[in-house]
Formats: C-alpha cells, structure tokens, sequence
C-alpha cells in the first residue's frame, strides 16, 4: 500500500511533498531522464546489429555454440530503446503528480542503468599492467587512418575483437570522435568498454 500524497511515495524516501515525489527524487528522475534521448538511438544501432552491446549478453553470443547464423535482431536493446521512448512521453515534473509516481521512479531509473550499461560498458577501477601499455601507446598515435585500418591495428595488438569498422563510423556520425586515429578511437573505447584484466 503506498503512502498518502504529503510524504514521497518512493520506499526509500520519506520527504514531505505536496506531489507523490519530493523535489530530491523528482531530480533524480530527472537526470535520468535527460540520459533517455541519446541512449535510444544507440540501442537502436544494437537491436539492428549496427553496434555491439557492451556489457550485457547480447543474443548473438548466447549459447554454447559459435557456429550458425546470427540471430536478425537483439531483442534486449530492442526493448529497451521502446521502454525509454515510453518513458519520454512524460516529463519528470508530470510523473510526479501521478498517483503510482513511485514506480514509474523506480521503472526508469532501472532502465536507465540498464541501458547506460548496454551501451556505455562498465567502469574499470584498475587496468592490467598489458592494459596500460598499449593505452599510453595507443594515444601517442594520431596520424588519420581507415576504419578498418583501425580495427586490424586494435586487434594486433590489443586483441581486441568486437569492434568494427562500422561502429567507428558510427561514433564519427554520432559525434563520439573527431576524426579517425587510433588515438581517438582507443580513448572512445577505453571510455565504453570495460577492459578485460
């Protein structure tokens, strides 16, 4: 049974509002919220194949087997990129006036999360020895090289397997880098994915 409005209806929260959410959770909702539009299209690109899922299972690597064919679509990024488009129907502001505000808080918040961590990776609190080195060297190489120049290189010697030329040109299209180098390339990379130790 939730709480009458005059307290916050988020189980965590007992701050007196004169809305089913205190102004606290209110901003929390919110800068959830503003992470929504571009994590949509990201999703997208990954439901479709056009990107790789960073750190959740995606349906391509299921599965004890490598072989066959590749699943049309990833249905986890497909879902979420349609749970965020619904949750940007309302404003923060106006889920706070809603009678059941407090899961919509909770609903969100979670998809957020799982969506920042679909698309952004995990952050690595500390870097193998090999790791580090092919960073520092990885950023001293800045001369504009092809995508998929790029990708042989970071797979020589970074072992580095799913990343694609496609994805690169992705992140140019997107904004994510500036121009094509190993450099700028690696420091996306390095900021997305969690490194494997």
């Amino acid at each position: 049974m939730n709480p009458e409005p005059g307290i916050c209806t988020v189980n965590t929260c007992d701050t007196p509002t004169q809305e089913y959410l205190c102004h606290h959770c209110t901003n929390e909702l919110q800068e959830a919220w503003n992470q929504i539009p571009p994590l949509i299209p990201v999703l997208e690109d990954i439901s479709r194949g056009q990107d790789t899922a960073f750190s959740l299972p995606n349906a391509e690597k299921r599965g004890g087997s490598t072989t066959g064919s590749k699943p049309p679509m990833n249905l986890s990024a497909y879902q979420l990129a349609l749970n965020l488009s619904q949750a940007l129907i309302f404003t923060p502001q106006e889920y706070a006036q809603h009678q059941d505000a407090w899961r919509s808080h909770t609903q969100i918040l979670q998809w957020v999360h799982d969506a920042d961590l679909m698309v952004n990776g995990e952050t690595e609190a500390g870097n193998s020895e090999e790791y580090n080195k092919l960073r520092v060297k990885a950023v001293g190489l800045e001369t504009e090289k092809k995508p998929q120049e790029i990708v042989d290189y970071l797979q020589d010697h970074a072992g580095i397997t799913d990343l694609t030329a496609d994805a690169i040109r992705q992140w140019k299209t997107r904004g994510n880098i500036t121009a094509y180098t190993i450099k700028e390339i690696w420091l996306h990379y390095d900021k997305k994915r969690k490194p494997v130790v």
